[in-house]
């Protein structure tokens, strides 16, 4: 009986982790020290997805909004870039044809490019947060399971 129990609780689990969209934020490689740095979101398990928001955060004292460098061609989000100096930016993104949109695993959503101000130290991070644009995903019925992953600076002479 517990046999039959953690076969099914496994079975569970694969599932749970196959429907779970995860975005993901690339680490930041500061080993070279770059005055400007690009930071990528990809997304696995990016499947029948009708639409997503979330706000980029950043530290604005280490990190400057440059510009959006990537934007994958089949999610084209609206940016609020008003918000950008005080390290915020919040992305909006709906489906127009309502059909639901699917991307290949490790699929890039976009890059931004950000101006170093200051050396930031192992730790320091980019992540997507719930202010001002709540973190939603939704296919054509309901939110979605959502993990994050954010980005941390690896590779700088000073740790957090």
């Amino acid at each position: 009986m517990i046999g039959v129990f953690l076969v099914w609780a496994n079975v569970l689990a694969a599932q749970t982790a196959e429907d779970t969209v995860v975005l993901k934020i690339a680490d930041i490689d500061y080993t070279e020290s770059p005055e400007l740095i690009d930071v990528c979101l990809s997304a696995e398990n990016f499947n029948d997805v009708w639409s997503t928001s979330f706000t980029f955060d950043w530290n604005a004292g280490v990190f400057e909004f440059v510009e959006v460098s990537y934007m994958n061609p089949l999610v084209v989000f609206s940016l609020n870039t008003d918000l950008s100096p005080q390290g915020r930016l919040p992305a909006l993104w709906y489906d127009s044809r309502v059909e639901g949109v699917s991307l290949d695993v490790q699929n890039r959503l976009m890059c931004v490019t950000f101006k170093v101000l200051r050396k930031p130290c192992n730790g320091e991070s980019i992540q997507l947060v719930n202010e001002p644009t709540e973190i939603t995903i939704t296919d054509d019925s309901e939110s979605m399971p959502l993990r994050l992953q954010p980005g941390q600076v690896v590779g700088s002479s000073c740790s957090k």
